[in-house]
């Protein structure tokens, strides 16, 4: 058997931002191709009838139930089975249709981001579910929507509308659009209650506890949203002075929602024509930290969220946001880019600070072009005597808790906001 490169599966090259439009195209025809070939009969179609389908979603809300409060809310957890059984019932002729026509077929099951293999022109689709026909034998709209949800999940809708468009035109099912977001909304429920249950497991570790939680969250909210055909990008800004570990956490919240991190440093940089990696020491709102040149870079900042936020992209700006107008200028560009915005401040007392500032003298390459220019002492004084307080909704995470204590407690603020 063929040993796969990790290089060459789909969710690395999503990581990697190798997976451009050609990619998932060939994927969609791919399995356009094996959709047409594969079995279909009455027996197979009575697995996606309307009565077969209403209680699977009745078994997955039921199943869930231990989950509200904890990764989903109850009004969210009751909107997502109101919507799920409404749809049911609104669209039984459709359902019954796709029966009669042939749609229902032994699929794959699990088609996600982690199952496919690009490589050489060769696209691999592998680890089909065979121990369960009640998960593999469905409609084939159905086994598509899973992985557009995972595409959608990796922060890419752009790729995944690509991709359904192409599967739709290659196998000539048109008929399908309208199920897209139902079987989407499913999978990403589904998604949520697998890892919903294993973050209620008391034998997994804590760290995969945490992931768990991540995870669920996440879809569940995603299923939210195709519920409420309402698929909000997030602009989410990480605040606070310089030295508190502002970049490592922005770093890791991009990384938990797949989303790019714009830093102010790197367009501070740029706009002054300076490499990256290289340091520009500069006395306060002296040089190009300079009172105009701040607002330059955060205009510029705020702007390169903005495109990404239309597009569809949720982006994380890490910057210290010291000044009450540079956040207002970001919230005020969220609402016009029809995204939701939220805001994580990061806080440290002096003694954790000094810690921080000494520990990058000794140990200065490991920060990289992470390091802000603007981490001495005395600018830090300068810095915090006129940073205007925040009183705006916020998430305070406290420096010297360990970073996934934070990234969970940065989730779980977004969860109780509604964001998630």
């Amino acid at each position: 058997m063929k040993r796969l490169r990790q290089e060459t599966i789909l969710e690395e090259m999503i990581k990697a931002g190798s997976a451009k439009e050609d990619v998932v195209k060939k994927i969609a025809v791919k399995i356009a191709g094996f959709h047409l070939r594969a079995e279909q009969n009455s027996r197979v179609a009575s697995f996606a009838s309307p009565i077969a389908l209403r209680k699977n979603a009745e078994d997955n809300f039921a199943q869930t139930e231990a989950h509200i409060g904890l990764t989903i809310s109850k009004k969210r957890h009751d909107f997502i089975r109101q919507k799920t059984l409404e749809f049911l019932k609104a669209n039984e002729p459709l359902f019954l249709k796709r029966m009669k026509d042939g749609f229902i077929k032994d699929c794959h099951g699990d088609i996600h981001c982690e199952n496919v293999s690009v490589e050489d022109n060769t696209v691999r689709i592998f680890d089909c579910i065979e121990f369960s026909e009640r998960f593999r034998l469905s409609d084939t709209v159905a086994d598509i929507a899973f992985l557009a949800m995972d595409i959608d999940f990796h922060n890419q809708r752009g790729l995944s509308e690509l991709f359904t468009e192409e599967y739709f035109n290659s196998s000539n099912d048109p008929c399908a659009k309208p199920l897209l977001d139902f079987y989407k909304c499913n999978r990403a429920f589904i998604r949520g209650k697998v890892d919903g249950l294993k973050f209620l497991e008391p034998e997994v570790s804590e760290d995969e506890k945490s992931d768990a939680f991540l995870s669920a969250v996440r879809h569940f909210h995603l299923a939210f949203q195709y519920a409420a055909n309402s698929q909000k990008p997030i602009l989410i800004i990480v605040c606070g002075l310089s030295a508190t570990g502002k970049t490592s956490l922005a770093r890791r919240i991009s990384e938990v929602f797949y989303a790019p991190r714009l830093s102010s440093d790197s367009v501070r940089k740029t706009l002054a024509g300076i490499a990256p990696n290289k340091q520009s020491p500069a006395q306060f709102r002296q040089g190009i930290y300079s009172d105009d040149f701040t607002e330059k870079t955060y205009a510029a900042l705020i702007k390169s969220g903005a495109e990404l936020l239309k597009n569809g992209r949720t982006c994380v700006l890490d910057a210290t946001f010291s000044k009450e107008r540079y956040r207002r200028l970001a919230k005020e560009t969220a609402a016009s880019c029809g995204a939701d915005f939220h805001v994580i401040e990061l806080i440290a007392d002096d003694e954790t600070i000094k810690e921080r500032l000494k520990k990058r003298r000794a140990e200065p390459h490991s920060h990289g072009a992470a390091v802000s220019d603007m981490t001495r002492w005395d600018v830090l004084i300068e810095q915090k005597r006129n940073f205007e307080p925040l009183k705006e909704a916020r998430v305070i995470l406290d420096a010297k808790k360990p970073l996934e204590v934070n990234i969970k407690t940065a989730v779980q603020g977004m969860l109780d906001e509604n964001l998630l």
